[in-house]
């Protein structure tokens, strides 16, 4: 009986309780090192933050225009399919066709062919307000003779299509769809707010112009194979139906021509930025700060405690 009395006593005089009152009277005394530390990181932390990137975002949102609109292609149908030709599309078909067509490998090979593109991907270093130009990289490119470089400033050959597409797909596109209305909006992120609005720009006028000379061809090779058809037969309602078609297609090749906008039509256009993306760095300042207060108070708690030897 006398031994299970030791054992309880001892128990209670090994464990010593921790007052939580002690804990913050020892942070409030050492209140001053600690918001002192506090701010020389979230000081250190403003020159990061000063010292990364801006990058501005261009935008713009889009529907794709109404198959529907063609409606003697979708009264003939019938007829084409009779013939061999496939005239059935859809508006989703041609909107997932615009969206894969901005994403392929050969769009982005497409707009290299246009002057500075391949530079302001690869190379784009900051933005000049001032002369509203783009700053490149020299250890990558001279701007001014139009050579690629490496760090040695020895010639290299330029950076491939393949190169630019996979920054571009990763760090500059951001392509949405809503199932819900049709929508497609596009977002495109670059140091240079005028480059992210008009590479931006330059996207959808040319998606436009890829789409629609691929229908025009599709249309002349059509009309060429139903003149051809309509020769081989003398029974009047094949001839009409083949007129049908190829006043479809004529049709086809109308639309194409006189909509500048002719799949994807916007809605609200690419507009230069005024602001950066720049509302990350006022959060690394902010979480610097509350991190030294977190990291120094703990330093002075553990500190009492392995003093009082609670640790």
């Amino acid at each position: 009986m006398n031994n299970s009395t030791d054992k309880s006593s001892n128990f209670i005089e090994f464990e010593t309780p921790i007052d939580v009152k002690d804990l913050f009277k020892i942070i409030f005394e050492k209140k001053i090192p600690i918001f002192i530390f506090s701010l020389l990181l979230s000081i250190i932390s403003v020159f990061y933050a000063l010292s990364l990137t801006d990058y501005f975002e261009s935008e713009s949102l889009m529907s794709v225009r109404d198959v529907n609109e063609n409606r003697s292609m979708t009264n003939f149908g019938g007829a084409a399919s009779l013939l061999g030709i496939d005239i059935s599309v859809s508006g989703e078909n041609k909107t997932m066709q615009a969206i894969e067509l901005i994403k392929s490998r050969k769009f982005m090979k497409h707009l290299l062919t246009f002057d500075k593109v391949l530079p302001s991907i690869m190379a784009a270093k900051s933005f000049d307000k001032e002369t509203k130009s783009i700053i490149f990289d020299y250890n990558l490119y001279d701007s001014d003779k139009n050579v690629w470089k490496n760090d040695d400033f020895a010639s290299l050959s330029k950076p491939s299509y393949l190169d630019a597409h996979g920054v571009f797909i990763d760090d500059l596109l951001t392509i949405s769809l809503d199932k819900n209305t049709g929508f497609i909006k596009l977002n495109i992120k670059h140091v240079s707010p005028i480059f992210a609005r008009d590479f931006l720009s330059l996207i959808i006028d040319e998606s436009n112009n890829i789409l629609r000379q691929k229908d025009l061809i599709e249309s002349e090779q059509a009309i060429k194979y139903l003149k051809t058809e309509i020769a081989k037969t003398s029974l009047i309602d094949i001839r009409e139906s083949i007129n049908n078609l190829i006043e479809a297609q004529l049709e086809i090749q109308m639309m194409s021509n006189i909509n500048k906008d002719y799949v994807l039509i916007i809605i609200d256009p690419p507009y230069i930025p005024e602001k950066s993306l720049g509302n990350s760095k006022l959060l690394i300042v902010i979480f610097s700060f509350i991190f030294g207060l977190l990291i120094s108070s703990l330093y002075f708690l553990t500190r009492y405690l392995y003093e009082k030897k609670f640790l």
